[in-house]
């Protein structure tokens, strides 16, 4: 009986294993990119990222900087 429940649970593992479906991603052109300018060089960026309002949030060390009129300023 234990052998049966064994081979049972192999061949389930085995078949959901092969079952899963795959996601294949396409690259994509970036159709145009905005440049900022730093306001001043005394701090140093790390990261960028947008929100789902796309407002874009920057982190640097100065604490966290949004860019304004295509300037990047610390307040």
């Amino acid at each position: 009986m234990k052998k049966i429940i064994v081979v049972l649970t192999a061949v389930f593992a085995f078949m959901s294993i092969h079952a899963q479906q795959t996601y294949i991603d396409k690259p994509f052109t970036q159709d145009y990119a905005d440049k900022f300018q730093l306001a001043s060089d005394s701090f140093q960026l790390f990261q960028a990222r947008t929100d789902r309002n796309q407002v874009v949030k920057i982190i640097s060390t100065k604490g966290l900087l949004q860019p304004f009129e295509k300037t990047i300023k610390y307040e």
